[in-house]
């Protein structure tokens, strides 16, 4: 147990303390769910060179910003991560976060735009639980114990009935054994697909197709892309990491304009002369060249891509070769994404970032959507 005084919060969202062990060595803890000028104690989970990860036992003082979370799992659950301030003040910490992870490339607080959610709950169309025996839920990381949680406020009003009836009829557990040892675990994945929730067990994350699991900010974030480009001419587009093309979508709407699609899993748009569909891994090393004689002969006016949390080290290799007007690079992970563009804009000194936003698909939690334009 340690005693802690809130400094500050990490780009995770967590409370980092400073202090000096008895043995006069400084030591910085982080501490989930704490606020800024908090004091209390803390129960230690785990320490690595002068590092301490601890969950919250008791606050002797608290922040005025603190509020009674409404979701009853809360101050358990690894989930959600907000909950305790208003949504103004979450969006305020997420905007800190991504300015300091991007402190490589000198913006300020203006230079950033954000989009806010319609809604704080029930707006997740998609989520994976985990199970273990008869216990079914969200895994606690710190003590590997799965956290039930039937009254997860963020899943979509759709799905909570099947949620529900998880927990009340445990008859799944008969048939649904899990593994043994490192993968103990089994999963089961609640999905609305088509406006009809759907189960599905020991499958792959997404394996209908990804798709955001935020339909409303989903919107959003295509409508940003469309209205930012509204005015500029363009005719070709190329859309890495596409999916089905969903940041793509709304750029096709001048008669003029076609699109190259590339991703690994295979697409279920229809192909035809104006919308093409390549597959490729796109982090394999020959990827680029096994693709470049597709598209050279079609200089490529927005180059789109949406890579998964890992970013795309290989950018400056296809910005090189591709040379697009511009680049629209979507990121779930700023961490990725500002390491990718440090690399790119320390080689291209030409490309200049023309727009940054904040789009909060994923109230409640630290995770946000960012949107970065470059322009050569």
């Amino acid at each position: 147990m340690v005693d802690f005084l809130i400094d500050h919060l990490d780009p995770l969202g967590q409370g980092v303390s400073k202090r000096i062990t008895p043995q006069k060595k400084s030591a910085i803890t982080f501490i989930p769910k704490t606020l800024p000028g908090e004091t209390g104690s803390a129960k230690v989970i785990k320490s690595a060179k002068g590092v301490e990860f601890a969950e919250l036992e008791k606050l002797t003082k608290s922040s005025e910003k603190r509020i009674a979370p409404e979701c009853p799992h809360y101050s358990q659950c690894s989930g959600c991560d907000y909950l305790h301030v208003s949504y103004a003040d979450e969006l305020a910490y997420k905007k800190a976060a991504l300015l300091f992870l991007m402190r490589s490339f000198a913006l300020e607080e203006k230079d950033i735009e954000v989009i806010q959610a319609p809604k704080r709950f029930g707006y997740r169309n998609r989520v994976q639980l985990h199970y273990r025996h008869k216990y079914i839920g969200l895994i606690d990381a710190n003590s590997d114990r799965i956290l039930e949680v039937p009254q997860c406020q963020i899943l979509r009003e759709e799905l909570r009935p099947e949620l529900a009836n998880l927990y009340a009829d445990k008859s799944w557990s008969s048939t649904h054994k899990g593994g043994e040892g490192k993968n103990k675990d089994g999963h089961c994945e609640i999905s609305l697909r088509d406006g009809k929730p759907l189960i599905e067990w020991d499958a792959p994350y997404a394996s209908g197709g990804f798709t955001q699991v935020n339909d409303e900010m989903n919107l959003l974030l295509k409508m940003w892309i469309k209205n930012r480009f509204f005015a500029e001419s363009y005719t070709h587009i190329l859309d890495l990491f596409s999916g089905c093309g969903n940041l793509s979508d709304m750029l096709l709407d001048a008669s003029s304009t076609s699109r190259v699609m590339v991703d690994a899993h295979n697409s279920t748009i229809e192909y035809s002369e104006r919308s093409q569909f390549f597959k490729y891994d796109l982090f394999s090393e020959d990827a680029l060249e096994r693709f470049f004689p597709r598209i050279k002969k079609n200089p490529v006016d927005i180059m789109l891509l949406d890579p998964p949390r890992k970013g795309f080290p290989a950018l400056e290799a296809w910005y090189k070769k591709i040379k697009p007007k511009y680049i629209v690079y979507v990121s779930c992970n700023p961490a990725t994404l500002s390491r990718d563009l440090k690399d790119l804009l320390e080689k291209h000194t030409s490309l200049k970032i023309k727009d940054v936003v904040l789009l909060d698909m994923f109230p409640g939690t630290r995770h946000f959507e960012t949107i970065v334009v470059l322009k050569s």
